[in-house]
């Protein structure tokens, strides 16, 4: 039996999670090591050594084996470093009822704890089974662990003992597989440039107890080849010549060039090129590529005189071989050979015009006979251009040319008219009275001949005086015409003179005159006295 304190809040310890080397899982926790090796006395041992090293959220304990320790940033989870396996015991706590006082935190454990509560006894559980060994060879360590004995279920004892204890256990030795390095490196085969330097394997664990053998080349000694460069050796500028170029003329004497080409560049501190190189300076021979065709020379004379001075003409220029073709040069053309003229046309400019004009024929005579006149006119035929000669002024100015005409006698025709006509045969009541031809001019030069009754004499008779001749009615007469026409006396008591007589002329026959005086009485056919 444990003596232990008697806590208000009940509390279970249990071992949680139980971690090995071979065991990647962390659970809760994460650390950088679970089991480390630690460095004793310089030598490492390959164990555990006594102490373990854990790193939990930045914080870094190293214990010995069998103390547990408590990180700050997991205050209800304890560590317990064992030789080889670092076990995580996490803390659970109950819920605490103090009968109305404040419960507080123990600082030694993660539960809450009633004040002032009565100790009581606890004890131990039986111990659990051992655990299996935590190798399968070699020197080991296997673990079990007790509970405290729970005798009141409102309250939690903590036992004062280990909670888990921890034995070294061993199933044979391990087999120890061959461990075996490569030894330094020999001198490179070369001082510069590409060589070769060789390391050989060199056996420091043979193997045992059915470990991993040794592989064969290690066995055989065979050697790791790797290639060295200790420096770059120094390369020399390396060039040569190019082949010749072309002829610099495709006939005749000309050069030929043939340029420097660096074949290797020079590197490491070798020879450089010459500067004749770097520059491409060309090597230069003459060349010879026979000899150059000639092509037909030729040209034109100058041209010949225009054939005409105006008006537009033709020259012509000759062609005119200056060299013939030699060596197979290009021939004069046929035409050259032929001598065949080149022609232009020249003098275009056109030729002056002189004014040209003639008369029009002579109009008709002004007189048949007698001397008369007759006319005509100056006409251009072609007016002056180019500066040719202008029309005289008289041409221009259409003045006329005259000349006589008709020079023979003009013929003389008979003129002859009539005389005054003679008296009056009757001085009334219708009388004739004559006129007779009197020749004026005697026809000359083959003129008219007068007329036979001209030349004979013949009267020319008219009627005069046709009015009837005046009668004289006595008292108690009228004069009136008749059915006849003619006026005659009628008795005033006989009547009226004929209906519708609408003019009575009377002839009254003046002797003092001589002659009649006719009036004009208008009425109903009476005559009035």
């Amino acid at each position: 039996m444990w003596k232990a304190t008697l806590f208000s809040l009940a509390a279970l310890l249990s071992i949680v999670h139980g971690y090995h080397p071979s065991n990647p899982r962390l659970g809760v926790a994460s650390w950088d090591r679970m089991l480390s090796k630690i460095m004793v006395s310089g030598t490492n041992k390959g164990t555990c050594g006594d102490h373990c090293f854990v790193t939990l959220n930045g914080e870094t304990k190293v214990f010995p084996i069998d103390v547990s320790v408590v990180f700050t940033s997991k205050p209800c989870t304890s560590f317990i470093c064992t030789k080889d396996v670092v076990q995580e015991i996490q803390i659970t706590c109950p819920k605490v009822d103090c009968n109305g006082a404040i419960p507080y935190r123990d600082p030694n454990s993660c539960c809450n704890r009633c004040p002032g509560g009565p100790d009581i006894e606890v004890e131990f559980e039986e111990w659990m089974e051992w655990t299996e060994c935590s190798t399968t060879c070699g020197a080991g360590s296997r673990a079990r662990r007790r509970t405290c004995k729970i005798t009141d279920q409102d309250t939690v004892a903590e036992c004062s003992g280990r909670l888990l204890e921890t034995e070294s256990c061993t199933l044979g030795p391990c087999p120890v597989d061959c461990e075996w390095k490569y030894g330094e490196f020999e001198t490179c085969s070369r001082s510069c440039g590409a060589g070769q330097m060789s390391r050989f394997p060199i056996i420091t664990q043979h193997p045992m107890n059915g470990g991993e053998p040794c592989p064969p080349f290690v066995v055989s000694g065979q050697p790791d080849v790797q290639p060295c460069n200790l420096r770059e050796c120094p390369v020399d500028c390396d060039w040569e010549y190019e082949q010749f170029g072309q002829c610099s003329v495709s006939c005749g004497n000309g050069i030929k060039r043939q340029f420097p080409v660096i074949t290797i560049q020079p590197k490491h501190g070798g020879a450089p090129c010459p500067d004749s190189v770097i520059d491409r300076v060309p090597n230069i021979e003459p060349c010879d590529a026979g000899p150059c065709p000639e092509d037909c020379e030729w040209e034109y004379e100058e041209f010949g005189d225009c054939s005409v001075t105006c008006g537009g003409g033709i020259k012509h220029q000759f062609p005119l071989i200056i060299r013939q073709a030699t060596n197979g040069g290009v021939d004069c053309p046929a035409f050259v050979h032929r001598g065949d003229p080149n022609t232009m046309n020249c003098n275009t400019q056109p030729c002056p015009v002189d004014c040209e004009w003639e008369y029009e024929q002579f109009g008709e005579c002004s007189k048949s006979c007698g001397e008369g006149i007759k006319t005509r006119y100056p006409r251009i035929t072609v007016q002056p251009q180019h500066g040719g000669q202008d029309c005289p002024l008289f041409v221009q100015n259409q003045e006329p040319d005259t000349t006589t005409c008709n020079n023979s006698p003009c013929p003389v025709h008979c003129e002859w008219k009539y005389g005054e006509y003679g008296e009056c045969s009757k001085t009334c009541g219708g009388g004739t009275k004559t006129r007779f031809p009197v020749i004026i001019t005697q026809p000359q030069h083959g003129g008219r001949a007068c007329p036979a009754h001209v030349i004979d004499g013949e009267p020319d008779s008219t009627s005069c005086n046709p009015l009837e001749c005046p009668i004289v009615c006595g008292p108690g007469q009228t004069g009136c015409p008749n059915e006849a026409g003619e006026l005659v006396c009628i008795d005033d008591k006989d009547g009226d003179c004929i209906p519708d007589t609408q003019v009575i002329i009377l002839h009254n026959f003046n002797n003092t005159l001589g002659s009649c005086t006719n009036i004009n009485i208008w009425g109903q056919g009476k005559i009035t006295k």
